[in-house]
């Protein structure tokens, strides 16, 4: 029959075994790579290395001070609302601050924390992790996708520009001629209110394309407001159309016509509608006939509401080696100086920002479609 070990041999293992667990504890927290507290009353009462490293404190510096002394004051309040609402159970995601360091910089913060118990007493478990480079890196390549997408814009203005110019002198020279017909001195007065009439309606002509045009040069804010899609696209035609007429392509609009309004940021899909309409008619270069179809449909499905908008075009199709490639950066089958091949690639990306989609196929009577599909009520 075996014997128990002598209680105080037993009562001597278990203490060897639990300082063992709390040596190997202490050594994950204080070896951790992300900044560990414990908070009581919002106090440090303990903080790791990596916490002090992400500061620029000492130890002594830090315990019994209030953590939200360190936090940059213009996250203050933010920073307490995400506190409380992960320590209620709201949020599961890290939330971000700045932090102010020793030496007067600041330092981007993502964190979590966790209710816990430290000596009986409510206490909150802290962790931290330095991100201020990933937050710098974040802003280098918006900085760059800005810079892109005024490029893209740019060009896109500069392919319009000769239509456009057109489509100004027309009424210019409308106005002018009647101007030099109303200098005549046999000029009947009773003439004078219809002439003046055609010439108001011809500034009108000139104000809407300048408007459109000025619009859509202006740089995004990154709003979403809730626009028609049907009434979005003509914007954009007015700014199209004499392309188009130049380029000799006939156009069919299919429009849904109980559209809901959508939220859409108006300059970004500006520019996306203005690149398909371009490689399009591109796309029909050569061809004896020039048809593009441009249609909204509104899709109800099991996963939500969505407006659908198709470019169909004649053209030569989409070679099928490329179709997966198309939405590349700098992916072109133009020739050199003829686009800079960023033109889809940014409108994938726009259509990504709108929680949305943007796919290429044939068309089984020749020539390409692009499609969009836009969600009514993005998540």
């Amino acid at each position: 029959m075996q014997r128990n070990p002598p209680i105080p041999e037993a009562v001597s293992s278990a203490a060897e075994d639990l300082k063992n667990m709390e040596d190997f504890y202490r050594t994950l927290v204080m070896k951790a790579n992300s900044g560990m507290a414990i908070l009581q009353d919002e106090k440090f009462i303990f903080v790791n290395p990596s916490l002090m490293d992400i500061y620029g404190y000492r130890e002594d510096d830090l315990l019994g001070r209030a953590m939200v002394e360190f936090i940059h004051p213009e996250d203050r309040d933010q920073a307490r609302k995400d506190a409380a609402r992960m320590l209620e159970g709201q949020s599961f995601t890290p939330y971000n601050y700045r932090v102010v360091c020793a030496d007067g910089q600041t330092r981007s913060v993502a964190e979590t924390v966790t209710p816990i118990s430290c000596g009986g007493s409510p206490a909150v478990l802290v962790n931290s992790m330095d991100v201020t480079e990933l937050v710098r890196l974040r802003k280098q390549l918006v900085d760059t996708q800005s810079l892109l997408l005024k490029e893209e814009q740019l060009f896109a203005i500069g392919t319009l520009a000769g239509g456009i110019s057109h489509e100004i002198l027309n009424p210019l020279n409308i106005i002018s001629m009647n101007i030099q017909m109303m200098e005549m001195d046999a000029w009947p007065p009773e003439k004078t209110k219809a002439m003046l009439a055609v010439s108001a309606r011809q500034v009108e002509r000139i104000e809407k394309i300048v408007r459109d045009l000025s619009a859509f040069a202006k740089p995004s804010k990154g709003e979403f407001i809730p626009l028609n899609v049907n009434k979005l696209i003509e914007s954009v035609f007015t700014l199209i159309s004499p392309k188009l007429r130049l380029s000799g392509v006939e156009i069919d609009k299919q429009y849904e016509g109980e559209l809901p309004d959508i939220p859409i940021d108006r300059s970004k899909m500006w520019q996306v509608i203005i690149n398909l309409f371009s490689n399009a008619i591109d796309a029909m270069d050569g061809k004896s006939e020039k048809r593009l179809l441009v249609a909204t449909v509104l899709e109800k499905t099991p996963e939500g509401d969505f407006v659908r908008i198709v470019f169909s075009d004649s053209g030569k199709g989409i070679d099928e080696k490329n179709i997966s490639r198309i939405f590349d950066p700098f992916f072109t089958t133009k020739d050199p100086g003829m686009g800079t091949g960023l033109g889809l690639s940014i409108a994938f990306g726009i259509l990504q920002e709108h929680r949305g989609t943007l796919h290429a196929e044939n068309n089984e009577w020749g020539g390409a479609s692009f499609v969009i599909r836009l969600p009514v009520h993005p998540a």
